[in-house]
This record gives structure tokens, C-alpha cells and sequence, in this order.
């Protein structure tokens, strides 16, 4: 299994890393980086999210890391959810991914195979 990620070598170039880095500076680009790292190593390249939780690890403010995510169109949002034992809907959680993330990973694995 590789453990890593490919960056493409446009990556800084790419129109919406452009416009975070205009917006929010090189720090959000960086978080932006530190986010797909995640991705790529969570179980099917998703995450909830807990905008407190990835605040206390990253040192950052809620509102900068509520824009990255959800402001720039670099990421996917969608409810996913909970059901207990009896197959009852429980809750809702809100989940993240990036589509490059999970191609990337996918070519990555089918290669492997």
C-alpha cells in the first residue's frame, strides 16, 4: 500500500488554489494540503465534519477552517446517514471529501492490485 499522496505539479496553478491563496494566504493553501493528506488516509476518503476538532489540531479559527472547506469549491459536502441496529436513521452527520483525492487513491489501489 503507498503511503503517499501525488501533488500534481500545477497544483499552485490550478484556478481555486489561486483564489484560496488571493483570499485567505499560503496558510490556507498549506491547510488545504494538510486536509487532502487526510482524506487520502481516512477510510473512503472522507471525513465528518467537526469544525472544533480541526481547529484544536490545527491552531486554527473555526471561521478560517469553515471557509476553506465550504467557500472555495474544493470540496464536497454531503449528509451521510447513522443508523443504529434496527436500521433507524439516528442522526445525520455532514461528511467532507475531494474528488482528486479519491482518483487519485482509486488509480493508486487499482495499480497495487
Amino acid at each position: 500500500m503507498q503511503n503517499y499522496l501525488n501533488i500534481d505539479l500545477d497544483f499552485f496553478q490550478q484556478q481555486k488554489v489561486q483564489k484560496l491563496e488571493n483570499y485567505l494566504g499560503k496558510e490556507a493553501v498549506g491547510f488545504y494540503l494538510e486536509l487532502k493528506l487526510r482524506l487520502a488516509s481516512a477510510k473512503d476518503y472522507r471525513l465528518p465534519i467537526d469544525y472544533e476538532i480541526l481547529s484544536y489540531y490545527s491552531h486554527l479559527t473555526v471561521s478560517f477552517i469553515r471557509s476553506v472547506i465550504e467557500d472555495y469549491d474544493l470540496f464536497i459536502i454531503e449528509d451521510v446517514q447513522l443508523f443504529d441496529s434496527t436500521g433507524f436513521c439516528v442522526k445525520s452527520v455532514p461528511y467532507f471529501w475531494c474528488e482528486d483525492v479519491v482518483e487519485k487513491m482509486t488509480e493508486i489501489n487499482n495499480d497495487i492490485i
